[in-house]
């Protein structure tokens, strides 16, 4: 009615939109009689109907329960592949932003951290901040002195760049071991179904060691070793910038 359209096109717009969010049977229904997760497809609606040429999104699924909130994001992609057009989503919660986006603008405090694929700033993270932000659990990181004093020198495989100041991996990146590269004492087993996660206590480390479990042959107090795949460290300089190396670069290609 704004846009002084005829009421031909206004009932096919609305209808072809409607259709497409599945709320074409709620077309009746005043707003109070919405659920929140229906007025989150209404507000999408109105937005389509209007053919933009790109959609803003600024936190759409905040206020929803998890149930919902799961159900919508697997929506929206789906919405935004059948549309084809460019999207800029706000969103604090990076389980939102590593599925739905193709290219990723992480923002601190101090501005822009990284710019990137989300397969990029979760292998290849800029810096530390990046690192720690992206990935849950988060990721796990060694004093680089550390390392050299106690592990490294033990013929185990570790090649930290002269600078490096912190050494950096995933938890699928390690798994419990006999000796391994590192030992620690077991504290914490989450378990997930046929997965889960050891939290591992290392003697001069303030923070548990997390690895990805995908069995259970161990107990809470056991001390164990973690073998770590040593293509996939990360080394971070003093400043908090992840170092290159041959390793990375050869997987960044």
């Amino acid at each position: 009615k704004l846009a002084k359209a005829n009421k031909g096109k206004i009932a096919g717009a609305v209808e072809t939109a409607a259709k497409r969010l599945q709320i074409d049977h709620l077309l009746q229904r005043k707003p109070a009689e919405l659920s929140g997760g229906q007025r989150q497809r209404v507000a999408i609606g109105r937005a389509i109907v209007r053919n933009p040429k790109a959609f803003l999104f600024d936190e759409p699924l905040s206020n929803l329960d998890t149930g919902l909130r799961n159900h919508l994001r697997i929506e929206l992609l789906q919405l935004h592949r059948q549309l084809g057009v460019t999207s800029l989503y706000v969103t604090h919660d990076q389980i939102e932003a590593m599925t739905l986006a193709d290219r990723i603008l992480l923002l601190s405090t101090e501005g822009v951290e990284q710019i990137g694929t989300p397969e990029e700033l979760f292998e290849f993270p800029e810096n530390i901040y990046t690192a720690k932000f992206i990935g849950t659990p988060t990721i796990n990181l060694l004093d680089a002195p550390m390392v050299r004093e106690r592990w490294a020198g033990q013929g185990e495989g570790w090649k930290l760049p002269d600078a490096a100041e912190t050494v950096g991996f995933r938890p699928r990146r390690a798994q419990l071991a006999d000796r391994g590269h590192v030992r620690g004492e077991i504290s914490l087993i989450e378990r997930l179904g046929d997965t889960g996660y050891v939290h591992i206590t290392v003697e001069g480390k303030e923070e548990p060691i997390v690895v990805t479990a995908r069995s259970f042959d161990f107990d809470e107090g056991d001390t164990v070793g973690i073998e770590l795949d040593m293509d996939y460290l990360l080394y971070f300089d003093a400043d908090g910038n992840r170092m290159k190396t041959a390793e990375n670069e050869a997987r960044l290609q």
